[in-house]
Order: structure tokens, then sequence, then C-alpha cells
């Protein structure tokens, strides 16, 4: 199935209920403010379905964001498959913050490209980008109270475009990676409603949809879904 920028992209969101997920649920208030933030990109489905990666169709859903809390939980082989294959067939695989959580699946971490170490309290931190990045044009640093996720990368193909700043020291907060015709971003903010409501993050979120439905079309239109020269 061929997808044409332009067209109204199926964005499906994947999350826990409030009884699975306490400090990062997908409830009525999260779904609220996530529904106006990706309304303007596309059409939003939720669900909090365990299974729901088992399911993942490439041909009906063009952006899968994971935003589930499942930190003892393994990840389907099923599942694990077909996110990747979902992303091989040219789709975006949108991982915020607490979404990378299956980190007891080893190969679903390196999917990803890091591993979970801890986090400080949560703090204000001041967010910079990588200006050479396709998803930071024009883009401008911006402050957000945040937990500061730490990480362990692993060494692969990723590109990092966004930092923050905290106890003296530069963290990465969002990268993107190649897989097949599509791609993974990671972004670190998003754990509760105020990050989501804050204008900077806002254009984040809106920027890494839009620039990556500009490229996604241009490998179809001047390649037939070759790799595209400029990787994001």
């Amino acid at each position: 199935m061929v997808r044409q920028y332009g067209h109204t992209k199926q964005i499906l969101i994947v999350g826990d209920t409030k009884e699975d997920a306490p400090y990062h649920p997908l409830d009525e208030a999260m779904r609220s403010v996530l529904a106006r933030l990706f309304a303007p990109l596309g059409f939003v489905t939720f669900t909090t379905d365990e299974q729901a990666f088992d399911y993942l169709d490439p041909t009906s859903t063009d952006i899968c964001v994971s935003f589930v809390d499942r930190w003892k939980s393994e990840l389907s082989q099923a599942g694990l498959e077909n996110i990747k294959h979902f992303m091989q067939e040219g789709n975006l695989f949108l991982v915020l913050h607490h979404g990378l959580s299956y980190q007891t699946t080893d190969a679903f971490a390196r999917m990803v490209g890091a591993r979970f170490i801890s986090h400080p309290d949560m703090q204000t931190l001041s967010f910079t980008w990588d200006t050479s990045h396709p998803l930071c044009k024009e883009q401008k640093g911006f402050s957000l109270y945040e937990e500061p996720y730490r990480f362990e990368l692993f060494d692969d193909d990723k590109q990092i475009f966004l930092w923050f700043e905290s106890d003296g020291n530069r963290h990465p907060a969002g990268w993107s990676k190649r897989y097949g015709k599509g791609d993974l971003v990671y972004l670190m903010p998003g754990h509760d409603t105020r990050s989501f409501v804050h204008a900077g993050y806002r254009n984040v979120l809106h920027n890494t949809i839009r620039t990556w439905s500009e490229f996604s079309a241009q490998r179809i239109d001047q390649q037939g879904f070759q790799e595209s020269q400029e990787v994001l």
C-alpha cells in the first residue's frame, strides 16, 4: 500500500491503563491531551491492548506511538517482529519517554537503541538541538520540567538530534534510526500531560512527524521506496 504525503495519517497510540501503569497511564486526561496534539497530523486511535503489537498492521497504520509502561513484561516475539516489519514497510515507530520500557526484552532495547539506566528526580531541563539533523530545521531550544532519563546507548547507526543539560553534563534526549523503508524515532520527554501541552515540545512532535512525512514521500516519489540519500 503506497502512502503519499498529504493523505490522512493513521496514528495508533499504544499505552496502558492506570491499574497497569500508575506512573504513566494512558488515562482519559492523557488521551485528551494526545488527541489534541496529534489531531492536526492525522486520525488518532488509542489502545491499551497488551497484544496490540502482535497485530500491528503496516497497511492500515502509518505511525505507531509506543507509550507503553511495561518494565517487567516481555515483548512477544510476534510483537517484536511485527514492529520491525512495520518499519521496514515504510512506517514510523515513535517511542515516547517510557515507551521503551520493554527492557527485559534485549532485542527490543537494541532495536530502540538504548538501555534505560535510571533517572534523578524531576527537574527543569534545558533542551538543545543538533541543527544538522533533518528533523531539527528551524527548531529552537526549550526548557521543560521532566524526568531526566539516563541511558546506556548501543553502538548502532542512530543519529542523536536532541540533548538535555543536567548536572553540568549533556545527555541524549532524542534520536532516529532507519529500518528498511521506515524509521524509529525516540523522544525522552513525556512523563505526564504537562510535557505535551508545552509549546516547545509540541513543536518538536509536530515537526518530527511532518518532516518524517515529507522525507517518506520523497523516498516514494524519487527512489521507488529505495534508501533515501539523506538519512533521518
